[in-house]
Parts: structure tokens; C-alpha cells; sequence
């Protein structure tokens, strides 16, 4: 009795191109690094200035209960981070000492969240549902620009739900885009696409919607961002974001 195996094609291998070191170097005197800031509008606003920005109308959405955990981690992380030295809520992150604490990309047992968890407790307060408020928080805090932790500590984690509320607050149409592009490639694109608007929505954490274009590049197998401002295209340089 003979058996039919079915056999799937294996997806194409894409050969990856080292970019010369001469035109890196050209690209870093071209668009130099942006300075390391610790004041803007929205990291300078008081805690209460930061809450009724939850009330806006498309995290009004949202079920109650998820409101209500997001309106919970925002406060604790913020009144943890009030007595954190620092002029505004990014020079209290970055004093608070969470960025030393990896991701579980890197094997981490630890968690940023133990430090407001045991600030909390030394505080006297009941720890209650504080981990799940804690990266709800975080979350809002990121989207809504109140906080810009560092790249490298941003990619030792996993944030499957920042693209979605990225796309909610800060650049729908951009991420809507992306949607239509990866639906009219191969279905394999489609998986592709998802890794680039989470790659471009850690990206968003330090770049205004004006600051990028997200382009495909179906021919290489990649998804690519332009950055920059200016209104020519091919003078921005082009970063693969996703292959």
C-alpha cells in the first residue's frame, strides 16, 4: 500500500547585499543621528495632562475593562516615576534604571516592571493585577509619546500589541498602506508585513508619521521605510525593515 506524500515549495531565499562601509559612512554624514532628547511637549506634561489623554476618542473604544487597566498602569508607573529624579517623564525612565534590565529576547528572568513593583510595596500599597497595569501602561506611554525608551532596549522584548494601537493613534493611514501593499503580493507578504509594522511601530516610538514612508520592494523580498522630510522620495535613504 503506497502512501502519497504531498510536497510544499519551499519559499525563495533571498541573498542579502552588505552595504559598503563607504556608503554607510556617506549616509551618516548625509543624515546625521538625531540628538538624544529629554524634553518635549508630552514627556514635560503633568500626570493629570498625561491621564486625560486616555479619554481620547479612540481609546474610548475599548471595553471597560480594558480602559480601566490601561487608566491603572499609567498612574502606577507614573507615580512610581515621580519620585525619580528628572525634569520630565523621559529623564525619570531613563534615572529609574528600568532600561538595565533586558528583555527576555536576551534570557532575562528580570523585569523592568519589578521596580514599580516593589516601589509599590515598599509603599505600603496591595499589589494587585500590578504586571498586567503595568505593560498597559507602558504601552499608552509609548503610544502616546510620553516616553521614548532607547532602541536597544526596545528590541531585547517582544510588543505584539504595539503596531495595532501605533496604527490606532499616531499613523493609520501609514499603517493602512502597509495593509494594502501586502494584499496585493503573495501571500507570504502577508506574514512579511506583519514583522514590518511591528518594526515600524517600535520605529514610531522616535519618529513623527511625517518622518517615514513605508514602500515595498517586492523584488528583493523586503519591506522598506524611507526616513526623512523631504517631499523627494529618492533622496531619502531606504532601510529594510523586513525580509
Amino acid at each position: 500500500m503506497s502512501t502519497a506524500v504531498k510536497h510544499m515549495t519551499r519559499p525563495e531565499r533571498f541573498e542579502v547585499t552588505p552595504v559598503p562601509h563607504s556608503r554607510i559612512r556617506q549616509l551618516h554624514k548625509q543624515f546625521p543621528p538625531r540628538e538624544f532628547e529629554l524634553w518635549w511637549p508630552h514627556t514635560a506634561a503633568s500626570a493629570e495632562e498625561v491621564e486625560a489623554r486616555l479619554n481620547c476618542s479612540v481609546l474610548a473604544e475599548a471595553a471597560v475593562t480594558t480602559r480601566a487597566g490601561r487608566h491603572r498602569g499609567v498612574i502606577k508607573i507614573l507615580t512610581w516615576l515621580a519620585s525619580v529624579p528628572g525634569d520630565t517623564w523621559q529623564a525619570r525612565w531613563l534615572a529609574s534604571g528600568a532600561e538595565n534590565i533586558r528583555g527576555s529576547r536576551y534570557g532575562a528572568t528580570a523585569s523592568w516592571a519589578d521596580l514599580p513593583v516593589e516601589w509599590i510595596a515598599r509603599q505600603g500599597r496591595p499589589v494587585r493585577h500590578d504586571r498586567n497595569d503595568l505593560a498597559a501602561g507602558l504601552l499608552m506611554l509609548l503610544c502616546l509619546d510620553v516616553i521614548r525608551p532607547q532602541l536597544p532596549w526596545m528590541l531585547s522584548r517582544a510588543h505584539p500589541f504595539l503596531a495595532p494601537m501605533m496604527a490606532k493613534l499616531r499613523d493609520p493611514d501609514g499603517f493602512a498602506r502597509l495593509d494594502e501593499l501586502a494584499a496585493t503580493q503573495p501571500d507570504t507578504s502577508r506574514a512579511d508585513a506583519r514583522i514590518a509594522a511591528t518594526r515600524i511601530a517600535t520605529l514610531l516610538v522616535y519618529l513623527l508619521a511625517t518622518d517615514y514612508t513605508c514602500i515595498p520592494l517586492p523584488e528583493h523580498g523586503k519591506w522598506a521605510l524611507r526616513l526623512g522630510r523631504s517631499t523627494n522620495e529618492s533622496s531619502l535613504p531606504t532601510t529594510s525593515i523586513a525580509t
